[in-house]
């Protein structure tokens, strides 16, 4: 009796003991890329609701004690993938976990329809990682930045890369290179430039950066001529924290930097915030800029979708300089004048010369920017995407002017008497010695661009399409003018005028690997063009109040081919068809006073002040591209021949 009472209190322990160790066993697995197969290291691993975690190896494995737990969910997340959550019941013994990796929106897209793939993309590019943007930056303009990349040239007004930057690729202005913000087109609608000012600060919120040269991938946005910049935003960290930064440079420059990033909250909420304000007195004299800026955002990361919504921007405040220095200032003659307003200064000293010499030549804008991008991956052949955006431009610019027309300004002419060595004489004024002008302009610019991604056998097909609209409206002011007569009143028009622009395009693109050393790209697009100027209220020195509206039908076909011969070393050949309509000055100006529509148009009704087939027209490029590339352990070597 006793001894089968001492074996049921053993059986008894047993059970006790072997349950517990059973209880106690790590859980054990390893976390892997979706894609690719590869290990993941120093993903975070815990038990959702608690402090209970680790971090996986070099190798991707990892192990955790989750004690007696049954019930709950195992999270995993890492700065460059999607969130992972699964219930503990449904784990496998030793699962493997595999991650997708964080497509931020756009990014997919960026890969087939904006951004060039290395090894497989038939164009010249150059991609900068976020480490190599920090070692460079310190509060420069993005144009600044980008010149480390062969064939991209920069410069800024005020001299020193801060304010009014701008850049070209292949001797291409910016005007016709195509730039992209998160997928967000970022070239002014109706003059095609690139207004970095409106932008401070942007570099230290930048992902990565590509520049592409050529009329490369990009399928929508401004039309690319001589090449593409896209630039992918990051505000995701797993870790919470907040940062504060400021410096000081040449030139009284000052940067201060505050930014925060709440982490993941919930495994599904991530939230970020910069506030920045960069001053500097510029190179030039009387060249200074103050620029605030800010950026925020917040992302919500759901098993299947991911939405993100952006704002940023910041009010700009800079004197103008982008006049260079007069040549006969360099050559030491100093009687000319510029505009009315005759330089000072000794030209073998004063090397900083700016024209613009009143200290109310200054220029105020600001242009918010909204951004809501959508990622929907049902599963990994699939990808659906969309980006809705909305850009609020207003602001204006002073200048003063010397010896202007009354006629240019719309101010009438009077008699004034004259005494002179004792003769009154009676004269009619017809110019202002000195005139003050404000030029305003209010934007609204917003668009979607819908894209779809579907991987099969062999390739990936891109297809999709983009509405934008703008509209814009210009108007003049004479704040004062000396001697003017008495009925002028301070901030009356001179010139008043609506533009509306619209774009829609449809756009696919098929990338197929029949082999595993060939890669085939094609692609087309077609794109229609509006713009209408409109409510023209002031007529030309020959009467006209000119309206027009002008449509552009666009077909851009490419292709290419891309070759890896040997491990490391690529060799593409690619041809391209792009086409550009001409800016909106160009087909009409309609702030010039002088500008006559027949000059501009081959039709011009005068009854209707229509006009139509402007003299513009469209730029074309056929741009053939044959290079390659090397690909060694630290560096990269790429060369191109393009015509």
């Amino acid at each position: 009796m006793l001894s089968a009472t001492r074996k049921l209190v053993w059986l008894a322990l047993l059970c006790l003991v072997s349950t517990s160790i059973v209880h106690a066993t790590p859980l054990t697995g390893q976390i892997v890329d979706k894609e690719t197969g590869e290990p993941v290291p120093a993903a975070t691993v815990r038990i959702a609701g608690t402090n209970v975690g680790t971090i996986s190896e070099a190798d991707g494995r990892f192990q955790l004690d989750i004690g007696e737990r049954s019930s709950g969910d195992l999270v995993v997340h890492h700065v460059a993938y999607r969130p992972w959550r699964m219930a503990l019941s449904r784990l496998d013994a030793e699962p493997t976990i595999r991650l997708t990796p964080v497509v931020l929106p756009g990014q997919d897209i960026v890969v087939t329809t904006s951004r060039a793939v290395r090894g497989q993309s038939p164009v010249a590019f150059d991609n900068l990682t976020k480490e190599e943007i920090r070692q460079s930056y310190q509060a420069q303009d993005v144009p600044m930045l980008l010149t480390e990349a062969p064939g991209v040239y920069a410069f800024s007004d005020n001299g020193n890369g801060i304010g009014y930057s701008y850049l070209s690729i292949r001797g291409f202005p910016q005007r016709r290179v195509s730039v992209l913000v998160n997928g967000v087109p970022l070239n002014d609608p109706e003059s095609h430039e690139v207004y970095w000012i409106d932008l401070p600060d942007l570099a230290e919120s930048i992902e990565d950066a590509q520049i592409q040269r050529g009329v490369g991938t990009t399928l929508y946005g401004s039309n690319s001529i001589g090449g593409t910049i896209n630039l992918r935003t990051s505000d995701y960290s797993p870790v919470r924290e907040l940062t504060a930064t400021s410096g000081f440079g040449s030139y009284g420059t000052r940067k201060f930097s505050l930014s925060g990033n709440s982490g993941l909250i919930d495994d599904q909420y991530a939230l970020y915030g910069r506030f920045s304000r960069i001053v500097s007195d510029g190179y030039r004299d009387n060249a200074w800029t103050d620029l605030w800026s800010y950026y925020m955002s917040a992302t919500r990361f759901d098993r299947a979708w991911t939405n993100r919504l952006i704002v940023l921007g910041g009010p700009e405040q800079t004197h103008l300089a982008y006049k260079g220095i007069p040549r006969q200032f360099i050559e030491g003659d100093t009687s000319f004048s510029f505009d009315g307003v005759k330089p000072t200064g000794d030209p073998n000293v004063d090397r900083r010369f700016n024209p613009f010499q009143w200290d109310m030549e200054t220029d105020n804008f600001n242009q918010p920017q909204y951004q809501f991008l959508t990622e929907y991956r049902p599963d990994t052949n699939w990808l659906f995407e969309n980006t809705l955006f909305y850009i609020k431009g207003k602001g204006y610019y002073d200048q003063l002017r010397g010896g202007q027309d009354f006629a240019e300004y719309h101010l009438s002419p009077f008699s004034q008497i004259v005494v002179s060595d004792g003769t009154v004489d009676t004269v009619e004024v017809s110019n202002a010695d000195e005139l003050w002008r404000r030029r305003w302009v209010d934007n609204d610019f917003w668009g979607i661009v819908p894209r779809m991604t579907r991987k099969h056998h062999n390739g990936v097909l891109s297809f999709g399409g983009e509405f934008r609209h703008h509209h814009g409206n210009h108007w003049g002011e004479v704040q004062s003018a000396t001697p003017v007569d008495t009925s002028f009143t301070p901030g009356q028009h001179y010139y008043d005028y609506e533009g509306r622009k619209i774009v829609a395009s449809v756009f696919a693109q098929e990338v197929y690997t029949p082999h595993p050393k060939v890669t085939l790209t094609g692609a087309m697009q077609f794109s229609f063009k509006e713009y209408r100027l409109y409510n023209n209220r002031f007529a030309n020195i020959n009467g006209q109040m000119v309206t027009h509206t002008t449509r552009y039908n666009f077909v851009s076909p490419r292709g290419g081919v891309t070759v890896r011969p040997a491990p490391g070393v690529t060799v593409f050949g690619s041809v391209s068809y792009n086409e550009q309509e001409p800016t909106n000055d160009e087909v009409f100006d309609p702030q010039d006073f002088y500008a006559n529509a027949t000059d501009f148009f081959r039709q011009y009704d005068p009854s209707t002040g229509i006009g139509s087939d402007p003299i513009m027209k469209p730029e074309r490029l056929i741009d053939y591209e044959l290079g390659g590339s090397l690909e060694r352990r630290n560096s990269t070597m790429m060369v191109c021949l393009c015509a």
